[in-house]
């Protein structure tokens, strides 16, 4: 039976990176941090949950989600405000095809 470190190093050189510096913790440790960030978690809550001892430390593994920015812009505004406004504008365009 093979280890999970054999294993994971067989992979890493099938994908040409040998030299990378990749490890089995430092995949994980970033798995972890970019899944919390990504999750709308604070960067100090996960700098202490990871043991980082700065924020600066942490920048290098948090890669936010692609949606995660506009999902923290939305967060201000009351759940159904989107919906009342999409609402909204569709009986002002209803309104425009009577007069």
């Amino acid at each position: 039976m093979r280890s999970i470190r054999t294993i994971f190093e067989a992979a890493r050189k099938r994908a040409g990176l040998e030299k990378s510096g990749i490890t089995i913790h430092t995949l994980g440790r970033h798995t972890f941090t970019s899944r919390l960030v990504g999750k709308g978690n604070d960067l100090r809550s996960v700098q202490i949950l990871g043991g980082w001892s700065s924020l600066k430390m942490l920048e290098r593994y948090s890669h936010l989600a692609p949606g995660h920015l506009q999902s923290v812009v939305d967060s201000l505004a009351p759940a159904n405000a989107v919906e009342e406004s999409q609402q909204n504008s569709q009986h002002v365009e209803s309104d425009k095809g009577r007069a």
